[in-house]
C-alpha cells in the first residue's frame, strides 16, 4: 500500500510466492495477483485488506487485467503447453 501524499509504501499483503502481476478494479474494490509459484490469482478485498479467495490458473501466470467496465479479470498464461487466457467475472 502507498501513502500518496507521501509517496511511500506504508504497508502490504501478502499474497504468496511469487506474486509477478497485479490489477485493481475501476471501483478500487478489489486488487488481484498472479501468485506464479502457486498457480493462481489472489483476489484482495481493499476495504478488509485481506485475501478473499485464490483462483487456480494454468502454467506461469503472468499478465492481468480488469476490464473497464469492471466486470471481468482476465490472467495469460504462457508455461509450457499452456499459452492460455483465464477468465473470471468479478463479484461471484
Amino acid at each position: 500500500m502507498i501513502e500518496p501524499e507521501a509517496g511511500r509504501l506504508v504497508g502490504g499483503i501478502t499474497v504468496g510466492t511469487k506474486p509477478t502481476c497485479s490489477a485493481v478494479t475501476p471501483d478500487g474494490r478489489f486488487a488481484f495477483a498472479t501468485v506464479t509459484g502457486r498457480r493462481e490469482l489472489a483476489v484482495v478485498d481493499t476495504g478488509r485488506d485481506e485475501v478473499i479467495a485464490r483462483l487456480p490458473l494454468g502454467d506461469s501466470p503472468k499478465g492481468v487485467e480488469v476490464t473497464p467496465e469492471g466486470r471481468f479479470v482476465l490472467v495469460a498464461n504462457e508455461g509450457a503447453g499452456s499459452h492460455s487466457v483465464s477468465i473470471f467475472a468479478v463479484g461471484s
